[in-house]
């Protein structure tokens, strides 16, 4: 008695799971057929024609399955309630060509047709559907296998028409057109900004959007030829860059380098990921470990953004917004491929809808901080000039004081006022060497301390007769601007004095050195002359009086004078 209830259990279950067609019928498929989910073993089909007790009624509108290892079977029965034959399409509104194999029984013959396996038109639509013919009255049960590790198991079957289901690949492939040409023309604008400006944030964002997009169509559309094998190491590899350059974006934009712990974090995550890369094989494949470092590093980005507009940087807010609702379409991306609750179920490009959003909060971004880029270049510019002009100005109006105190004094002109006033000129053109020095330069940071020491002593040259005289330099170091004029002083100062005093056949060697010690810059003017008794007084004192109070008040440095049989002066910064 109890096999006979089965038994018309099962007989009903058929009858009920009977879908009567016409030629213009349009049905859901999914609620209406009976399902088998396949979790450990892998049967065949001949194995699950023999056992129809392994299918129940399906009650759902859509399977949400997620990333899932099971197999899903479906089996309906289809009737052709009209007097002549017609031809029907089972169409899949999902991306699952190589996770889809449908079965149907023609004269004890199993036919089956993949995914992959179908016509040319396959190229029309980026969605699997089949082709199956009824003749009139005729009825048949069909098997439909969806079993996928690469793309999550969300999908509804429908019976379409031809026209019907190009009417709907025409609507999706709109829409993804106009994605995809949206975020092709923000990349190609941030690279060329890049190309124009060198600024590495729009580099790193260009590089992001790649890959981006790169990983969401082979996971989606796109990557229909490539295996299983193949495409989990890519899995990998997208998700895992995409964090790298969400990463070093955010530190150029934020200049996260001025804050080393929250720095050093972010050196921490490139590093793992970067192991992870490396050591990802068919053994070993974490993908649920990247995902969640993907969405750590977006809450720990967000987390800086407010830190930092609180702390006053107006262009954090960008980061607030944008990788606010980044997070959110992640998350819900995340959720729709492991089959839980998502605003992807109930509105289908939510998260194409959100990486727009966030392209365009971010381009406002980089937009905003290329215009204050071209306001401070222009700033730049405007004080360089007005820089050169100032040394310009400088350096012409101590010529005008020299002109001025020769003009003012040559009615009192005699052969020792006429000394004294060359050496005054002397000191004086050593300071404005420096001042026409940085005018003719294109760097103002830095004075090529050489090119000035030789501009001084080929001003002396004027003054006093070098022909015997060598003068050797060896220059290994540079000295701020802003002790350049004193250098040039003293060493104006000390040659004059080598060159006044120390040779009584004019004929000698000087030798300008300039060099680092033990951190310490040396500064030495030493000559082979004849030296001085540092205890009677020469007549060169107000010189080394001079140059002694430049090195101890304005180069708070140390001063040494050997002057013995020769005279060296050792000068430590």
């Amino acid at each position: 008695m109890k096999k006979i209830i089965i038994s018309l259990l099962l007989i009903l279950q058929t009858l009920y799971c009977e879908i009567l067609i016409s030629d213009e019928s349009k049905v859901n498929l999914t609620n209406k057929a009976q399902i088998y989910i396949e979790e450990k073993s892998k049967k065949d089909i001949i194995q699950i024609i023999n056992n129809p007790n392994l299918f129940k009624k399906s009650l759902e509108k859509k399977i949400y399955k997620g990333l899932t290892t099971d197999t899903i079977w479906f089996k309906f029965t289809i009737k052709n309630t009209t007097n002549k034959p017609i031809n029907k399409t089972l169409y899949i509104n999902a991306p699952l060509y190589n996770a889809t194999t449908f079965f149907t029984v023609e004269k004890d013959t199993i036919i089956s047709k993949k995914g992959l396996d179908l016509s040319s038109d396959l190229n029309e639509t980026l969605y699997p559907y089949f082709y199956f013919s009824l003749k009139e009255k005729e009825k048949k049960t069909y098997y439909l296998k969806v079993d996928s590790n690469i793309s999550a198991l969300n999908f509804s079957l429908f019976i379409l028409n031809k026209n019907e289901i190009y009417k709907k690949e025409r609507n999706h492939q709109l829409i993804l057109a106009i994605f995809f040409g949206a975020i092709l023309i923000l990349v190609l604008y941030n690279l060329s900004l890049f190309v124009f400006t060198k600024e590495s944030s729009f580099f790193y964002y260009g590089i992001y959007f790649i890959l981006l997009v790169s990983y969401y169509a082979y996971y989606t559309d796109m990557y229909l030829f490539i295996t299983d094998k193949y495409f989990l190491h890519l899995g990998i590899y997208f998700l895992s860059f995409l964090t790298i350059f969400i990463i070093l974006f955010t530190r150029s934009f934020l200049q996260i380098k001025q804050h080393k712990n929250i720095d050093k974090i972010f050196k921490i995550m490139i590093v793992f990921l970067l192991l992870i890369v490396l050591f990802t094989n068919k053994d070993f494949y974490p993908l649920s470990i990247v995902v969640l470092i993907l969405l750590s590093c977006l809450l720990l980005v967000i987390s800086i953004s407010y830190y930092l507009f609180f702390k006053g940087n107006p262009q954090a807010k960008y980061f607030i917004l944008g990788w606010t609702i980044s997070l959110i379409g992640y998350i819900s991306l995340a959720m729709y491929n492991y089959g839980q609750f998502s605003l992807i179920n109930h509105f289908k490009y939510f998260y194409e809808t959100t990486i727009i959003v966030e392209a365009l909060l971010f381009s406002m971004a980089l937009s905003s901080r290329l215009n204050k880029t071209k306001e401070l270049e222009n700033s730049l510019k405007r004080n360089d000039l007005l820089t050169r002009e100032l040394h310009h100005r400088i350096k012409n109006n101590m010529q005008f004081i020299i002109s001025l105190y020769r003009l003012n004094l040559s009615s009192h002109m005699n052969e020792e006022l006429n000394k004294k006033i060359i050496n005054v000129e002397n000191t004086v053109k050593a300071m404005s060497h420096t001042h026409e020095l940085l005018y003719n330069q294109e760097n103002l940071d830095k004075l090529d301390i050489q090119n000035y020491f030789y501009y001084i002593v080929k001003e002396l040259k004027r003054s006093y007769d070098f022909s015997k005289i060598k003068i050797n330099y060896e220059i290994q170091t540079d000295v701020d601007i802003s002790k350049s004029i004193v250098c040039g002083i003293i060493l104006n100062e000390l040659i004059t004095n080598s060159l006044k005093y120390a040779f009584k056949e004019n004929e000698g060697i000087i030798n300008v050195i300039l060099r680092k010690e033990n951190k310490k810059t040396v500064f030495i003017i030493e000559d082979n002359g004849i030296g001085f008794n540092k205890n009677e007084t020469p007549s060169n004192k107000f010189g080394l009086k001079l140059v002694s109070s430049l090195v101890q008040n304005e180069l708070d440095g140390d001063i040494k004078i050997e002057s013995e049989n020769r005279t060296k002066i050792i000068i430590t910064l």
